[in-house]
């Protein structure tokens, strides 16, 4: 009897020619291979992504205004503050401190970057390589697939799969920064008995523009990222394949 073995679950995720072809792939790569992941490890992502995700809320929330509350409570004592607020605040404070702390525990012992990416990542090119007839082994010659083994998984663990992590934290910290600096606009305008004027706004608004400009010129050289980081590539490939020939 002949058993034949097909893999036909192209990589990530099982993404279509449509989405290959499109104008968008490297857009579409990525959605894909982080739904892939998402199936991989489920709660255990979710796990590393709340940890890391809580540091924005603990720097830009929990510390300003609990130093913004201690710092008008001193300065004008007949404010509102009193041994008990401030009693209060530091037990936030503390409290917030202690979830900064679990969340890095939890997302260290759940992020996976090592064993559920390079090395999850690495099986698969064993996988792929052990079902490839003889002669479609030797189309490429060793030393790439050493490459692809070595750095191809490493840059997809470091600036696929963690830096997903990384936009998300940041772009959870400048949503929150920008509600806290209308939250406190709002705030001192309320406590001082005056109107909400454009220039207590004007932080917030700046933030505002900023944040799009920046990623807008972000995308506008993606192409050109994408042409330099091919080519970097090709320079790290053909030292790879002439050490390989080292004893």
């Amino acid at each position: 009897a002949r058993v034949f073995i097909l893999q036909e679950d192209r990589f990530p995720g099982g993404i279509t020619d449509e989405r290959l072809d499109s104008p968008n792939a490297d857009l579409w790569v990525l959605a894909y291979y982080m739904r892939e992941r998402y199936r991989a490890r489920k709660t255990r992502l979710l796990k590393a992504m709340a940890g890391y995700c809580y540091q924005p809320i603990h720097t830009v929330v929990v510390t300003p205004m609990v130093v913004s509350f201690m710092l008008d409570w001193a300065a004008d004592p007949d404010s509102g503050g009193s041994h008990e607020r401030i009693l209060l605040l530091v037990g936030v404070q503390m409290f917030s401190t202690l979830l900064l702390r679990l969340g890095d525990v939890a997302q260290t012992r759940n992020r996976g970057r090592t064993g559920g990416c390079r090395q999850f990542h690495r099986q698969q090119l064993l996988a792929k390589l052990l079902m490839m007839e003889h002669s479609e082994q030797w189309a490429y010659p060793g030393a790439d697939w050493f490459y692809s083994a070595l750095m191809n998984v490493n840059m997809i663990a470091t600036h696929a799969y963690w830096q997903f992590f990384v936009s998300c934290q940041s772009l959870l910290g400048m949503v929150l920064c920008l509600a806290v600096l209308f939250w406190k606009a709002w705030y001192k305008a309320s406590q001082s008995g005056t109107t909400l004027n454009v220039e207590s706004l004007l932080p917030g608004l700046a933030l505002l523009v900023l944040g799009p400009v920046a990623f807008g010129g972000i995308l506008l050289r993606r192409r050109e990222t994408t042409a330099l980081l091919e080519s970097r590539m090709d320079g790290e490939q053909m030292w790879v394949d002439m050490f390989s020939w080292l004893p």
